[in-house]
């Protein structure tokens, strides 16, 4: 059985993590990386890399840095790479080719679409209510929609902090 060093691996990731999180006021992380490991003292998956392909990759830059806000590092020549919230991977069936789409995710759909509008972000699609929750979506640079959704079903990040708020005044 090898020893989880500190500083070393995902859980040198998750710390990261969670120190960015603090630092740039998006509070503590919910902890799904802490359990993980445990037995084996080691994690094999240590994180997960997404690329979006766009003809206007500088101006998608931009959005994710000045309008969503996301925390990022320079791996240098202006080439950002982002910091992404707690993420979760649904693997559904098909009888297509296979294919990989993002969704981004919020706890009340409404008061992020009107923080969005007033940042200039243009809304793609009407809000739509789908058994598993709320979907709707945004223009982004290059021509394309990020679809965002509120969810209905138990998410594999945890509570949503936003669900409880809703709870205690008595919204959905």
């Amino acid at each position: 059985m090898s020893a989880v060093v500190p500083g070393t691996g995902s859980l040198f990731f998750h710390e990261m993590w969670r120190k960015l999180a603090l630092a740039c006021g998006m509070g503590e992380p919910y902890d799904s990386y802490s359990s993980l490991g445990e037995e084996s003292g080691s994690i094999m998956i240590t994180g997960v890399h997404c690329i979006v392909y766009s003809k206007q990759a500088e101006k998608l830059r931009g959005f994710f840095r000045d309008v969503l806000s996301f925390p990022f590092v320079d791996a240098g020549h202006d080439w950002l790479i982002f910091a992404l919230p707690p993420a979760e991977l649904g693997i559904h069936p098909t009888r297509e080719e296979g294919s990989h789409e993002m969704y981004v995710m919020c706890d009340d759909l409404e008061a992020t679409l009107a923080e969005l509008q007033a940042k200039g972000v243009e809304q793609a699609e009407p809000i739509t209510e789908q058994s598993w929750g709320r979907l709707a979506a945004i223009k982004i640079p290059g021509d394309d929609v990020l679809r965002i959704y509120e969810p209905r079903h138990e998410t594999a990040i945890g509570p949503a902090i936003g669900k409880q708020e809703a709870a205690s005044q008595g919204r959905p």
